[in-house]
């Protein structure tokens, strides 16, 4: 495996934790999006679902195409920690 895609699959890795830790810390709780609101306004299964598509989408695009695989490792690493902190301060307001 070459050291592209290595340092790609590693920044996928960190995007999809990221959500992950976002999607852990918003379940059951108030949600502002209305389009990951479950009834009752809470972020539950219709959020999680959301999410789950969105997240396998994009890394199905991604591996779709490895011709911008360092624009997508730039832009997952950036993504990364405005995720997590969003996760963060989620965990914090329970």
């Amino acid at each position: 495996m070459d050291s592209d895609k290595k340092r790609w699959l590693a920044s996928l890795v960190a995007l999809n934790a990221a959500q992950a830790a976002d999607v852990a810390s918003s379940y059951g709780q108030a949600e502002a999006n209305p389009v990951m609101r479950s009834v009752g306004g809470r972020f539950g299964g219709r959020g999680v679902a959301i999410k789950a598509a969105t997240v396998a989408g994009l890394d199905l695009l991604q591996a779709k195409t490895p011709k911008h695989r360092k624009l997508w490792t730039i832009l997952n690493l950036a993504a990364a920690p405005v995720v997590g902190y969003v996760a963060a301060r989620n965990a914090r307001r329970r």
